[in-house]
């Protein structure tokens, strides 16, 4: 363009332009050593704005490394199908020798009968609450309300890429724990088609942990519906534990849109020993589905073991002990499952929070009086499942009660028969009633109905129902996360296999001690071995101070019941014989 040809407003416009193309612009940000970037590259013999491209073709490095991960994954996946996804071999067999002219209908139902049975010998099955843990140290923990805890968590580092740093938790807790323990273990539960699903099944494959995966059983939920639940462990300052996830902003259960349980699902727990349940299930399946489950394993025979766990928060919004608040349903559930359950084990802080007593006896005679009651609630407008829930109390209060009155209610530490599943199927409530308080380093609090005695108007006595404070081990503790979980996997081994309550809290504390030695759960949860070391230095401990008290007299025998000879703050000999002979026994089993 020429000057002539602009015009008057263009001349007027280049007339200001030239002065600025002239004159030098400042930089926002000196260059190095007085030169420019572009001069500063062609010195280096590079491109000009090489830099700048540098990122991009690592990002496009990083992301090819990753896509062949993923396929590698998914290579080892097809040729190694998780436990969940497979049948056993004769199961297989099975299948490939039905003939050509079966219809995919008739080959689809002997392939899901095949799966049940396969699945149908676990001594111990977890339900639910499956998901990844990502340790996270922290200075203070979220607060209560959902609005905080949101902000808490979205503050938080997102989950690292690598599996290094994952871990699986949740019930897998107890699922690995009871499988290192001896039982043959079962994990049911919901894991999504990802990276973080497919890692539980790999660890808990590993570990001898059966997966039966919800959304694997036909007439569930689509797998794209589905995602793997992600937990921060928060850790504080003190050696104290929380938990965040997505689940604790949620009004609602994540998988809401499964209206059932399948029948496969039944079936697993009905063939089983003893079903472990948390309050946590209620966050990922509705009330009535979690209700399913609890009375599938009491209508079948299967122990049902609880542990409300911080969920237990929400009874306190039910007005008091006997109060009942129609629209919380989630709350009397919670409280429900804690009197139909045949064993409930429950920190002394819960306890606290869900009956009103901050002294753990009180707690556990609260809990075990109302476990026997056999009127439902009428206040509130009960849904059926909560109604059959009563009816098991019901059936748990007269069998105990003709117990009582035959004289068959003696010793709360003697061997009983609460196997469950098949080859022995106690009717409901025919069982035992087991309360457990965990008392952290001071051990647990331990009550039966064995012991319990009604008047004559059909009320249980309170002064028949004394708990026993079974003391705990002395251990270096350098983390709590997984403690109650592997207690229970104990809890669940000594009721499966007949063994008194105060011998089995015995093991469990052994077993509570040593998860806490080790950072994080998971995988890092006691394993026999190490209970087994802690055990006999105990005995080694108790042998030499029997010794020494010898010197100075004629000492005492050895023999009766677990709680014989043991002072405040110890255990007896005879108590941790029983202990070890529980572990030698399961792992030969």
């Amino acid at each position: 363009l020429t000057r002539g040809a602009l015009g008057a407003r263009a001349e007027a416009v280049w007339t200001m332009a030239v002065p600025l193309m002239a004159t030098p612009r400042p930089l926002a940000r000196p260059p190095a050593q007085g030169r420019c970037r572009f001069h500063a590259a062609q010195q280096r013999g590079a491109r000009p704005h090489q830099h700048q491209q540098q990122p991009q073709q690592q990002r496009l490095q990083q992301r090819q490394q990753q896509r062949q991960r993923q396929r590698q994954q998914q290579q080892r996946q097809r040729l190694l199908p998780p436990v969940s996804a497979t049948r056993s071999k004769a199961a297989r067999c099975c299948a490939c020798a039905s003939s050509s002219s079966s219809t995919d209908a008739e080959a689809a139902a002997a392939a899901s009968s095949a799966s049940a049975s396969a699945a149908a010998a676990y001594e111990a099955l977890s339900f639910a609450n499956l998901c990844v843990d990502v340790m996270v140290e922290v200075a203070t923990m979220p607060a209560g309300d959902r609005r905080s805890r949101r902000r808490y968590r979205q503050a938080l580092p997102i989950p690292p890429p690598e599996d290094d740093a994952w871990e699986v938790g949740g019930a897998a807790n107890f699922a690995i724990s009871a499988a290192r323990l001896g039982l043959r273990t079962g994990a049911l539960g919901t894991l999504g088609d990802d990276a973080f699903g497919r890692f539980s099944e790999d660890v808990l494959g590993e570990e001898g942990v059966g997966v039966l995966n919800l959304i694997r059983f036909p007439d569930s939920m689509r797998d794209e519906q589905v995602q793997t639940l992600v937990c921060f462990v928060l850790l504080g300052p003190a050696g104290e534990h929380g938990f965040c996830s997505i689940f604790d902003e949620q009004e609602h259960a994540a998988y809401e849109t499964l209206p059932r349980l399948p029948r496969e699902a039944l079936e697993s727990i009905a063939r089983a020993g003893v079903l472990f349940l948390n309050g946590f299930a209620f966050d990922e399946l509705p009330a009535a589905v979690v209700a399913e489950a609890a009375l599938g394993a009491q209508r079948s025979g299967t122990a049902l073991l609880f542990d409300p766990g911080p969920r237990v928060g929400d009874i306190t919004s039910l007005g008091g002990w006997g109060g009942f608040s129609p629209s919380d349903l989630k709350g009397r559930m919670l409280r429900e499952l804690m009197y139909a359950a045949d064993v409930c084990c429950i920190t002394s802080e819960e306890a606290a929070v869900a009956t009103g007593y901050a002294d753990p006896v009180e707690a556990a005679r609260h809990i075990m009086l109302l476990s026997f009651t056999a009127d439902a609630p009428t206040t509130a407008e009960l849904q059926d499942y909560e109604r059959a829930l009563c009816g098991v109390r019901a059936a748990r209060t007269e069998a105990a009660r003709a117990a009582s009155s035959q004289g068959r209610n003696d010793d709360a530490n003697s061997s009983t028969d609460n196997s469950g599943g098949e080859g022995n199927s106690p009717q409901p409530g025919r069982r035992d009633k087991w309360v457990l308080v965990k008392l952290g380093a001071d051990g647990c609090m331990v009550l039966s109905s064995k012991g319990l005695r009604f008047r004559a108007d059909g009320a249980p006595e309170l002064a028949s129902l004394q708990p026993v404070l079974v003391p705990g081990f002395a251990v270096d503790v350098m983390d709590t996360v997984g403690c109650g979980d592997s207690f229970a996997a104990a809890v669940a081994l000594g009721y499966r296999r007949g063994y008194g309550l105060r011998d089995t809290a015995v093991l469990a504390n052994a077993v509570g001690a040593c998860t806490a030695t080790r950072s994080g759960a998971g995988r890092a949860v006691a394993s026999r071995q190490q209970v087994e070391a802690l055990l006999r230095r105990e005995l080694d401990l108790r042998g030499e101070a029997r010794s020494s008290s010898n010197n100075n007299s004629n000492g005492d025998g050895d023999g009766g019941s677990s709680a014989a000879h043991a002072s405040p703050g110890t255990h007896s000999m005879a108590a941790i014989r029983i202990a070890l002979s529980m572990l030698s026994d399961a792992s030969t089993t």
